[in-house]
C-alpha cells in the first residue's frame, strides 16, 4: 500500500491525530473497491456535529488522491452555512471540481486548497485537448452574462458525471453538508441563496 499524502488539508490538524475508525474504513474501502466496477451506490453519512464526518471524508479524499492506481478521482466540496449568490456558488463548485481533477492527473497538490481560475482551467483544457473544460468555461461565462443562473448550476453540478461518462472515468464526489434542518422552500435561481445547507439532500 502506498504511503498516504495529504494534499487536502484535514480539519483535524496533524494527520496522526486521526486514530481508530477501523470498522468504518473497512466498510468504506469495500464500497470503494466496487466503484471502478460500477457496482457501488451513493452513500450518505449522517451523524451529529463534531462526530468525525468531515475527517472521514477528507481522509477518503487523501487516500484516493495518493493512490491513482486505484482508478478513482476524488472531488471534495464543503457546503458552508452562509448565504451566497447562486452564480457565485456555481462557479466556485466548478473551479473546485476542475482543480481537484487536474491535480489528480498532474500530481500537483498545490491547487487542491487554492483552486484555479476559470481562465486557467480553460487554458489547461486547450493545452491538454480536454474539450469539456473549454466548452464548460465558455458556457459558464456566457450564462453568467445572460443571467441564466440555473443553466450555470446545471453545467457545474453535472460536470463530474459528464466527465466520467465522456472520458470513461470513475469520479467520487464527496459533499460535506452541515445539516441542522431540511426545509422545503422555493429557491430563486436569480438571486441569493439563503443557506445552501441541505439543498443537496433534498
Amino acid at each position: 500500500m502506498k504511503q498516504i499524502q495529504y494534499p487536502l488539508t484535514e480539519r483535524i490538524g496533524n494527520p496522526e491525530l486521526f486514530v481508530g475508525r477501523h470498522e468504518e474504513f473497512d466498510h468504506l474501502n469495500h464500497w470503494l473497491d466496487f466503484i471502478p466496477k460500477r457496482l457501488s451506490r451513493s452513500k450518505v453519512i449522517l451523524a451529529r456535529r463534531k462526530s468525525g464526518k468531515t475527517s472521514i471524508l477528507q481522509r477518503i479524499f487523501n487516500q484516493l488522491w495518493s493512490n491513482p492506481e486505484r482508478g478513482i478521482i476524488p472531488f471534495y466540496v464543503s457546503v458552508e452555512e452562509n448565504n451566497i449568490w447562486f452564480p457565485e456558488f456555481a462557479i466556485q463548485y466548478y473551479q473546485i471540481f476542475a482543480s481537484h481533477y487536474i491535480s489528480f492527473f498532474e500530481r500537483d497538490p498545490t491547487i487542491i486548497n487554492e483552486p484555479l481560475s476559470l481562465k486557467e482551467i480553460k487554458e489547461y483544457g486547450k493545452k491538454k485537448s480536454i474539450k469539456s473544460f473549454v466548452t464548460d468555461v465558455d458556457s459558464l461565462n456566457q450564462y453568467k452574462e445572460e443571467e441564466f443562473h440555473g443553466s450555470m448550476w446545471r453545467i457545474a453540478c453535472h460536470a463530474p458525471d459528464r466527465f466520467a461518462s465522456v472520458y470513461d472515468q470513475r469520479i467520487l464526489v464527496l459533499i460535506e453538508e452541515q445539516i441542522r434542518a431540511l426545509k422545503k422552500e422555493k429557491i430563486s435561481l436569480q438571486g441569493r441563496l439563503n443557506n445552501l445547507v441541505g439543498k443537496f439532500a433534498e
